[in-house]
């Protein structure tokens, strides 16, 4: 039995040995596969041609070349594949770019078309990484997020203000446009240069100011679009917003003079027998009183900054546009109140059509302080009161 299962086991042995054998003597030398070399020449020459059909080309290119690529009965075919292939390859590198980025554009595009800007802000922040020039899909990235918030959203506002930053850069710099009529963006979004400068500036303006609350760091913003021609030069929500910002700067100064006035009231000086005590009194007077005329005269300066801005919008508002008509007859209530607070009552009319042949006022420069003449304080056996807020 045990010779048996020996026998056995070396005949399996030797069937596996001779099957190696067998295996490595029958191996085709691959300078002599005269057929498997036709298909893959075959396969290279109908696929290099295409680019839809390169990389089938390429792949088999290299198959063909590891495999045959030392053979002399194929030597010049495998020779000429070897000079094609970095071509090839570079080609296909090139298509599957082009596949890349058309796929991005067409989701870039849909996104603007179907309002779905999440997409559109995705699909352009790919591109963009890719292709930073693409003042195409930068433009309109840097004016969606304005038009947004006029509806009260401010999702989009970080990334507005800053694709709205680049493509200005690039714009000032002098960057070429791809478009036949010269122009930037896409679809509702595509704007002239000079377009394009003015409502960029703006967006960067209105979204640092509103959204971001940076009330300073928008001023720079909108003092510019101010100056610059384009669309939003006659835009009467600059100046509303630049005659807000002055009347947020007044109303603490207004608070201070109201506080110091209180504290003039409170100071009481008939009765006082003590010469000393009456002499201190009456000099904390003077003293309030001269800080009281130095905060009304930095007010008025803050107010008449804020008349000049209102003027302007008046000025620019159109008429013809029932919003803009509504925002015109606005701001004259509010030009009167603001007349009437600096202490005059004549002139106002003549003040707005004048205003227009003055520059506008940088908004980024300190205010000038206007003494009120009219700011009195009187000291005695009465209280002693001051006017100006």
């Amino acid at each position: 039995m045990k010779d048996i299962f020996r026998f056995v086991g070396m005949g399996a042995l030797l069937a596996v040995v001779l099957g190696v054998g067998s295996m490595t003597v029958s191996a085709q030398n691959p300078c002599e596969d005269y057929d498997g070399n036709a298909a893959l020449d075959a396969k290279i020459r109908e696929n290099y041609v295409k680019d839809e059909t390169l990389e089938v080309a390429v792949d088999a290119a290299k198959q063909y070349l590891e495999k045959y690529g030392a053979c002399e009965p194929f030597k010049d075919f495998a020779d000429w594949v070897k000079g094609q292939l970095p071509g090839w390859e570079k080609a296909l590198a090139e298509y599957k770019k082009r596949l890349w980025l058309r796929e991005r554009l067409a989701k870039f595009d849909a996104g603007i078309q179907g309002e779905k800007y999440d997409d559109a802000y995705s699909a352009g922040k790919e591109v963009l990484k890719e292709y930073p020039d693409n003042l195409n899909v930068m433009v309109p990235l840097g004016i969606i997020g304005l038009y947004e918030s006029f509806d009260g959203n401010m999702k989009y506002a970080d990334d507005t203000i800053s694709f709205a930053k680049n493509a200005l850069g690039k714009l000032k710099a002098g960057a070429k446009s791809t478009k036949p009529n010269g122009n930037y963006g896409a679809f509702e979004f595509e704007r002239t240069k000079e377009q394009a400068l003015s409502e960029l500036t703006y967006s960067i303006a209105h979204l640092t100011y509103y959204a971001k609350k940076d009330h300073k760091g928008a001023l720079p913003y909108y003092y510019e679009v101010a100056q610059q021609p384009g669309i939003y030069q006659k835009e009467p929500r600059i100046y509303t917003t630049l005659a807000s910002y002055y009347m947020d700067q007044a109303g603490p100064i207004g608070s201070e003079i109201t506080a110091l006035i209180k504290k003039i009231e409170e100071i009481k000086i008939e009765g006082i027998e003590d010469k000393d005590e009456v002499q201190r009194l009456e000099k904390e007077v003077l003293r309030l009183d001269a800080e009281v005329k130095a905060k009304v005269a930095l007010f008025n300066g803050y107010v008449e900054r804020a008349i000049d801005s209102y003027s302007r919008a008046y000025n620019v508002a159109d008429v013809s546009k029932p919003s803009e008509k509504t925002l015109k007859d606005q701001i004259y209530e509010e030009l009167k109140t603001l007349w009437g607070r600096i202490g005059k009552k004549e002139g106002l009319d003549k003040h707005i059509s004048s205003v227009s042949s003055s520059p506008l006022p940088n908004p980024t420069s300190e205010v000038q302080p206007v003494a009120d003449p009219e700011t009195e304080t009187s000291t005695g056996n009465e209280n002693t009161t001051g006017s100006g807020n």
